[in-house]
């Protein structure tokens, strides 16, 4: 690299109406910003991917001193150390010596704080489960993306082994591809390390609504096991109920507290949501309102429907399987607990309810500005009207199941003409 020609070409750049890069020679770039600073760059590889690394800004830092940094930065690279991550830890930064620490710090860090309660709890359980006992004693500067591919392909192996699709491996590859996303930011990984992540399993979107029949047998074996011992539990039993006839999702129903109960104003506040566009004021009609005291009068405080362990939130995959024994013992064809989702909207849908008081009930986002930043109107009164629309819907199919259930257990009574005297 000739240092006096490199030098005045850098002296030589002028600014432009948008950023560009010119190279020097041996790697070396200077970028140049539309303000006219003058940044010196090594574009080299790290763990298989071409990254730029920050040399200094010009003339600061002359082409001399960039370049002597430069070699300094390609032996940390041969070894697989990213030279930003050594100039912090040499700097005296708190930073994680393996994937593991890594992993602590995602959870306690976002997990806890930013993700909803049912996401976070469900990745958290992933990264334990499958993440660490392979990686966890990775160094995060020797970790490479072909470690994360074979581990989501070896998921997925397995599964389709014990004759499954493989669809827990495409969740693998979402919290991993999110949790490397999360390293990238605190620099502690390559951007791209995690990126579109390949996700093995062939998926199709759901469309599985309840027929009207199915409904009402289905509401039936609900209250009944609600109000009495069966074969399920009681409060799964009234947690699926709420997630027929309120259209919420499994997790904000179950992460439910009494303190989220307003009696007085016969509201529900959804506060750990899927995301916190999700977060909002639901309202109770009647059916609801009359599960929810009835757990209020039971719990007393704290979580609304209390898992085994004192403290612990009941898991969606638990409400998942009782479902799939309800369903087994009604001879009902297969849905989830996330299907009574669907339902319930395609229910109002029917019924002709405002698609903006559907988003509103369920928590998606508006698909616009107004609604996403300047609509703050809660609309609460039609949107209880709406919810008394579900409850009736159920009300009435289960009214007719009852009645068809009746029906086939009667049997007709056979008369026979006496014989007549010869």
């Amino acid at each position: 690299m000739d240092f006096s020609k490199a030098d005045k070409t850098t002296r030589n750049l002028k600014p432009k109406a948008a950023a560009y890069t010119t190279a020097l020679g041996d790697g070396i770039l200077c970028r140049v910003a539309p303000n006219g600073t003058k940044t010196l760059e090594l574009r080299a590889r790290l763990n298989g991917t071409v990254q730029r690394f920050r040399l200094g800004h010009y003339p600061a830092t002359t082409i001399t001193e960039a370049a002597g940094k430069a070699a300094e930065y390609r032996a940390m690279l041969k070894n697989g150390m990213s030279p930003k991550v050594a100039e912090q830890r040499a700097a005296g930064a708190d930073l994680p010596r393996n994937l593991r620490e890594a992993a602590d710090r995602f959870i306690e860090g976002h997990l806890a704080i930013k993700a909803g309660a049912g996401w976070g709890h469900e990745a958290k359980r992933i990264i334990k489960s499958d993440v660490l006992p392979t990686l966890g004693h990775f160094p995060l500067q020797q970790l490479q993306r072909t470690d994360l591919t074979t581990l989501i392909e070896s998921k997925a192996r397995a599964l389709r082994a014990k004759g499954r699709k493989g669809i827990a491996a495409n969740r693998l590859a979402a919290v991993v591809s999110k949790f490397m996303r999360w390293c990238a930011m605190q620099g502690w990984v390559g951007h791209d390390l995690g990126t579109n992540l390949p996700k093995p399993a062939a998926e199709k979107a759901k469309d599985r609504v309840l027929s009207g029949e199915e409904t009402g047998v289905f509401w039936n074996a609900l209250t009944e096991a609600a109000t009495t011992s069966g074969p399920i539990l009681q409060p799964h039993a009234r947690i699926m109920q709420l997630l027929a006839i309120t259209g919420a999702r499994c997790s904000e129903i179950t992460t439910l507290t009494v303190a989220d109960i307003d009696l007085k104003a016969g509201n529900i506040s959804i506060t750990d949501a899927k995301n916190d566009a999700s977060n909002r004021t639901l309202p109770m009609a009647p059916a609801a309102r009359a599960i929810i005291e009835a757990r209020i009068t039971e719990v007393g405080e704290g979580l609304l429907f209390p898992g085994p362990r004192a403290g612990k939130v009941i898991a969606s995959n638990e409400i998942s399987r009782t479902c799939r024994k309800l369903l087994k013992r009604l001879k009902l064809a297969p849905f989830t607990p996330h299907d009574l989702r669907r339902t319930a909207i395609s229910i109002m849908a029917e019924d002709g309810i405002d698609g903006d008081i559907r988003r509103r009930i369920t928590g998606h986002q508006a698909p616009d500005v107004h609604g996403r930043v300047y609509d703050r109107a809660l609309r609460l009164d039609d949107m209880r009207r709406a919810l008394a629309m579900i409850e009736g819907t159920y009300a009435t199919a289960a009214t007719k199941a009852a009645a068809n259930a009746h029906a086939d257990n009667v049997v007709p009574m056979v008369t026979t003409k006496p014989k007549r005297k010869a």
